[in-house]
């Protein structure tokens, strides 16, 4: 089984045997995605989302096979080693790309603005020459304890692209960190 998860993933199975069983993994909004449903129809056995968000999205735009829904969770116990203590005073972000269309880059520069620039972090790639950026954090062991050390988590995704619990929110959770929604969108968590 293949797992493909960007469209360049599928133009790379174009040069696969036909009878290579493919799925694909979508994080994004369909409109997002770049890569038309009917086209992932006829490659791909099955499409998965990572959201009832982004499975309807998918219905809308015309995909009309199954999709299956997996929603992102994290392992409490990989956060186990130490609990959220916001001694480093700081607002936290963890965003690849702030600039996409996935976050709301124009409010989250306003929230930004009221802090100053030693108190904000925005952790992750493709952020250069924005405020607060400071890359990608150089291990897991230390993204963990940004999240530890922050007042409060940031969360900067915008609908209707996005939930309002990616991935970063929920590692943020894990560790005890308040988080603030910049779309007020509370995250629906079990």
């Amino acid at each position: 089984v293949v797992l493909a998860q960007t469209p360049y993933d599928l133009a790379e199975l174009l040069i696969a045997p036909d009878e290579l069983p493919v799925v694909y993994v979508s994080h994004n909004h369909a409109d997002l995605e770049g890569t038309p449903p009917r086209r992932i129809e006829k490659m791909c056995r099955r499409l998965v989302t990572i959201s009832p968000l982004k499975r309807d999205s998918w219905q809308d735009a015309g995909y009309d096979g199954a999709i299956t829904v997996l929603v992102p969770g994290v392992d409490r116990a990989e956060y186990a080693d130490g609990k959220w203590t916001g001694q480093g005073g700081y607002v936290l972000s963890v965003v690849n790309g702030l600039s996409r269309p996935l976050f709301d880059r124009s409010r989250w520069l306003r929230a930004a603005e009221q802090f100053p620039v030693s108190m904000v972090r925005l952790v992750g790639s493709h952020n250069e020459g924005t405020r607060g950026a400071v890359g990608p954090a150089p291990s897991w062991e230390a993204l963990k304890q940004e999240y530890r050390n922050c007042a409060f988590y940031l969360n900067p995704t915008a609908g209707p692209w996005e939930d309002a619990h990616n991935l970063a929110t929920l590692e943020a959770l894990a560790v005890g960190c308040p988080v603030h929604n910049l779309h007020g969108h509370p995250p629906d968590i079990k």
